[in-house]
This record gives structure tokens, sequence and C-alpha cells, in this order.
């Protein structure tokens, strides 16, 4: 959706405009004055004394300046919106008088218990989870929320004849340990490395994201301790953007084989 309402065209979803915000302004006029004709060229931007900013236009060169407009309005709409995004400290442990701080598992809880349609959570350490994953156990059963978990494996010991097997293995006995609810349940992801002696790798990242606009990362595990005794530090961003890269980093990970689903 363009800012203010309205649907962009497709060219500003697959255009990236790497431009200054005067240099926005520059093409703006230019194409308002009626310098590029009817569809934006290279040659045109040169003709207009303006070739040198071709590189940051080139997902929109070869497109009708109608919509070369449209898509610069809305970029430099975005570009002087005043920020919207809402941070938060997120703490556990002891405090100082007067901090603004959020405790971690009244945040957590609360992510889980307001989750929509999409929960995803990374974390290296988890307990049974009847206090802390309840919650997101509720949303799963009375809302249908989807949830993915990437998880922490501890690795073989020994070279494995079915590393796959491996995997499934502990992932079940995952399950077992931390997941004491039955169905239904979350999909669950983890490093293959895992399988491999002597890898030395540890899903190590803490962080949930909940229906692509809020998102908790800290140091705090989904443990009783890390969420109620230890001294542990966080951040809840409340930005669809950081949200959606936080989860598409995850993703794209998995499409590139760095996670499996098990």
């Amino acid at each position: 959706m363009r800012p203010g309402g309205g649907v962009l065209p497709r060219a500003a979803v697959t255009a990236r405009i790497d431009l200054a915000l005067p240099d926005i302004e520059r093409v703006l006029a230019a194409a308002r004055a009626g310098e590029f004709g009817e569809v934006l060229t290279a040659e045109a931007l040169a003709k207009a004394h303006i070739g040198a900013l071709t590189q940051g236009l080139l997902g929109l060169v070869g497109v009708p300046v109608a919509t070369v407009v449209r898509v610069l309005e809305a970029v430099r709409e975005e570009r002087l919106r005043p920020p919207s995004t809402k941070v938060s400290l997120v703490w556990t442990g002891p405090e100082t008088r007067g901090s603004g701080a959020r405790d971690t598992a009244v945040v957590v809880r609360e992510m889980f218990a307001a989750a929509g349609r999409h929960v995803l959570i990374a974390g290296y350490s988890f307990e049974r989870g009847e206090s802390i994953l309840a919650p997101l156990h509720a949303a799963m059963r009375d809302r249908g929320v989807l949830v993915e978990m990437f998880v922490h494996l501890r690795e073989a010991t020994s070279v494995q004849a079915d590393p796959e097997g491996y995997l499934r293995t502990q992932a079940a006995a995952w399950r077992t340990a931390y997941w004491p609810f039955g169905a239904p349940v979350p999909t669950l992801y983890v490093d293959p490395r895992a399988a491999t002696p002597g890898s030395y790798a540890s899903l190590h990242a803490k962080c949930i994201v909940v229906d692509g606009v809020r998102a908790l990362v800290g140091s705090a595990n989904f443990t009783d301790r890390a969420q109620s005794r230890n001294i542990e530090a966080g951040v809840l961003v409340e930005d669809a953007r950081f949200a959606e890269e936080l989860a598409r980093q995850f993703h794209e990970a998995v499409g590139a084989g760095l996670f499996v689903g098990v």
C-alpha cells in the first residue's frame, strides 16, 4: 500500500531507489517538466544532466515516466514521514528505582497471548513449557496461530550413518522434553550441523516475531532463570519493517539449507 492510501505500482515493490532525498527531488522535477519523454531511459537522464543518478534508478529504467513519478513520490513521502517505531527496554533481574524497563516474562507472555496468525521463535535453551509456552499453545489451539521454532539440538558425539535420522530423533526428544501439550505442535527448524561431531556450532539467537509487526530480541533464554532470576536485557521493537526483516532472515536461511525442518 502507498503511504496515505492507494496501491503502488509493481515497480515500487521491485525497484530499489538508492538515491538521497535531494536527488529524488531533482529527478521528480525533471520528470514533471517533461524532460524524460514517455519512458525513463539512461539517455534521457544524461540529456537532463543527471546521468550520474542512473545507477540509483536502475529498477525504474524502462518504466513509464508517469509510474516513475508515482514511485518516487511514494519513496519521498516515506522518507519524510516521522519514524513510527516504538522501542522498549525489556529486563530480567533487580531494577533501580524509577526504571522504565518492562519485565521479560510479562512481555513474552503478552506477545504469545496477543498473537493472531503467526509466531516465529529462536532460542538456545528451553525448559518444560507449562509456564512460558502455555500461552503460545493456547494461541495455536484457540486461534489457529502458526508457530515456527528454531531450536538448538545437542551435537552428535560420533559420526552418524543417518544424519537426517539423528536430527529427527533429537527433535522428537526436544518435543517430549519441552512441549508437554500435545497437538497442535510447532514446526521445528534445526541447524543440520548438529549431526556432525566437532562442528561446535550453536543456535544461540533468542528472539520472537509476532504477526510480522512486533519483535523481541535479547539475551534471555526460554527458561525460568532467564525470565525471572538472571540479569538479562532485551529490546521490544514494534515496527513491521524490522519484524519482517528479522523473520525473513530466518526464512531465507531455511531456503538456503542453513536450517532444516524436522
